[in-house]
């Protein structure tokens, strides 16, 4: 139930994320425009927001700070504990390295960070985010197999197309009993369907969308055998992510483990 002070303090972020929208209107209204025509054309065209942050990491994190705004790094509490040798699938810049080492939670955790953007990690590297990387992504990752203890995505894998494969991958790469933890964000728009589906955003990119249901098929339909969806809860934090007035969201947070 919503305290007087929750109210307020969702009143406060919708207030912030009208501020926002204000601001960028002009940036936002010039890629929205030739996004639309462009993707007529290619279904998979990239707006110039979507590139201005894969080639600059700064331009990265602000796009993160006002989607997590007043969070910022604390978007990843909903993230069980992480210990022994964990793999980071889409490092980014390291912003759950940064959240790990200010919540001292690095204690007995062996993070290997992997992601295909160069330009992430040297700027992850420049800012101490963390000091090894893999310039690489998840179906070619040059690890033995049942080599890692936990697997995480934390808010990237509707970014990720193939998921099939990917999974695949990741129960090669899990130990027994090890686990895949996945946050993402999932629809809490009214009549979202009950499926997945793509689509090209233009702030975004082509990315999947699911609400908690779909997201809860989605995960069965691609792991394969060994891998069994343990739990899945919807989890919705206070910032502009989750309490937009266009895609309002909460952070699905699924527990995979292997068999």
């Amino acid at each position: 139930m919503k305290t007087i002070l929750d109210c307020i303090a969702i009143g406060l972020i919708k207030f912030s994320f009208i501020i926002f929208c204000i601001i960028l209107f002009p940036l936002l209204l010039v890629n929205t425009i030739i996004h639309k025509r462009k993707i007529k054309k290619n279904p998979f065209f990239k707006s110039h927001i979507v590139r201005l942050y894969e080639r600059y990491p700064l331009a990265y994190e602000a796009y993160i700070l006002v989607m997590n705004f007043p969070l910022f790094y604390n978007v990843y509490n909903v993230l069980p504990p992480l210990k022994d040798k964990v793999l980071q699938v889409g490092c980014g810049t390291g912003a759950l390295n940064i959240y790990l080492q200010k919540k001292g939670k690095m204690a007995g955790l062996e993070l290997y960070n992997l992601d295909t953007n160069i330009n992430s990690i040297k700027y992850g590297l420049k800012r101490k985010a963390f000091t090894n990387y893999i310039h690489s992504d998840i179906k070619n990752a040059p690890f033995e197999d049942g080599f890692f203890n936990t697997i995480v995505f934390a808010r990237c894998l509707h970014h990720i197309k193939n998921h099939k494969k990917v999974f695949a991958e990741c129960e090669r790469l899990l130990a027994v009993n090890g686990k895949i933890i996945i946050s993402d964000h999932i629809d809490l728009l009214p009549g979202s369907p009950n499926h997945s589906y793509m689509m090209n955003s233009n702030i975004d990119g082509v990315i999947w969308r699911y609400n908690e249901k779909g997201l809860k098929t989605h995960l069965e339909k691609h792991l394969p055998a060994n891998l069994k969806l343990r739990s899945l809860q919807a989890i919705r934090q206070k910032c502009i992510t989750n309490y937009n007035s266009f895609f309002p969201n909460a952070d699905g947070l699924a527990i995979i483990e292997k068999c």
